[in-house]
Formats: structure tokens, sequence, C-alpha cells
């Protein structure tokens, strides 16, 4: 296999792998969300929904497109709508916890918390390391960004941890933190997402070039 053929090939290799392990990686994460009420664990998910989403509908577009110039534009449209998406989910999601702590927050258990983050680190980890393999061979921006976004995932995993492990530890010495620690993690989640998703849909606004535009300069 040449390098052209190899470019494109180790393109949809390292999208699918992140594609099917960010299935799984949510899956878990939707599951720890529902079951332990975390609203730290919902913030992450919701990013993370927004990734493996759009990710599923680019890797399927991108068997049926051959050429690059299409391929590029179809990636550049994808990822403008899924940041446009990802801020609404953030904002909502800021807007809920900042209302539940000024009504008193709500109770969870850290134990559980901890004990699950822990498990899903270690995925992220193994999978940002197979990905971080494949990029080296690959010059493709899509599988770099794919090595980020699983990177920020083990960086997020590791702060819960330690979050909700110092809430375990400390808990029964101070009570209201088991009320208030929650709602605060998420919203330390949320704001530098969204506002590193807004820097970047700005970013891409300016550069994106719509069909219509070209329609109406042609």
């Amino acid at each position: 296999m040449n390098r052209q053929q190899e470019e494109p090939f180790l393109e949809k290799l390292a999208l699918t792998l992140s594609l099917f392990s960010g299935i799984l990686f949510l899956t878990v994460e939707l599951m720890v969300a529902w079951a332990t009420r975390s609203q730290g664990v919902w913030a992450d998910s919701l990013y993370d929904l927004g990734e493996t989403a759009f990710l599923a509908v680019f890797t399927f577009l991108l068997v049926f497109l051959k050429e690059n110039d299409k391929r590029d534009r179809v990636r550049r449209m994808f990822t403008l709508s899924k940041n446009a998406l990802l801020a609404v989910l953030l904002a909502g999601l800021i807007w809920g916890n900042v209302r539940v702590l000024l009504t008193g927050g709500h109770v969870i258990d850290p134990h559980q918390v901890w004990g699950m983050e822990l498990w899903l680190c270690g995925l992220a980890a193994a999978v940002t390391g197979l990905l971080w393999g494949l990029s080296r061979k690959s010059s493709s921006e899509a599988v770099r960004s794919e090595v980020i976004c699983w990177a920020i995932d083990v960086l997020s995993c590791g702060g819960m941890i330690l979050a909700y492990g110092l809430c375990a530890w400390l808990g029964d010495a101070f009570p209201w933190l088991l009320r208030y620690a929650d709602n605060a993690i998420a919203l330390l989640l949320s704001i530098p997402a969204l506002v590193g998703v807004l820097r970047m849909l700005r970013e891409q606004m300016e550069e994106v070039s719509f069909p219509w535009e070209k329609e109406s300069i042609a």
C-alpha cells in the first residue's frame, strides 16, 4: 500500500476505532450518570455525546466520499454543527446547575462516581494511546483532533477522580460538601468547555465557506 492509499485507510481506521470506543465509553458514562444522579458525570456525558454523534455521521460519510476536497468540506461543516450543538447543551447544563446550587444542591454518593471514573479513565487512556500511534503515521487533522479529544477525556476523568475522591474522604467531616460539590464540579467542567467550544465556533465561522456563498460569488 503506497502513501497515497495509506492516508485514507489510516484515517478511516482511526475514526472507526474512536467511534466504537466512544460508543462504549458514552454508554457506560450515561449509565453512571443515571445511576448516581451526578451532574458532573452528566456534564462530561453531554460533551462526549456530541463528539460521538457527529463522529458517527462523519465516519459514515467518509466511506462514500473519495475526493479530498469533499471530505474537507464535510469535515468543516460537521465540526461547525457539532460545536454549535455542544454550545447549546453546555449552556443549558450550566444554567441547570446554577439553579440547583441556588436552591440547596443535591446529595450523591461520591464513592460510586469515583470508582466508575477510575475505570473510564483507564479506557480513555488506552484509546488515546492507540490513536496516538495511528496519528504518527497519518497527517490527518481529523485523527489528531480525536487524539486531543480522548486526551481531554483522560484529563477530565482524572480531575473527577481527584474531586470525587476528596468528597468521599472529607464528606463525613463536611456534610455540606456532599450537597454542593457535585454541581460545583459540573460547573467547573462545563464553563471551560463552553468557552473553548465558543472560541472554536467563532474561528470556524470565520473560516468556513458555505455552498450558497460560492454560488453567489460565481
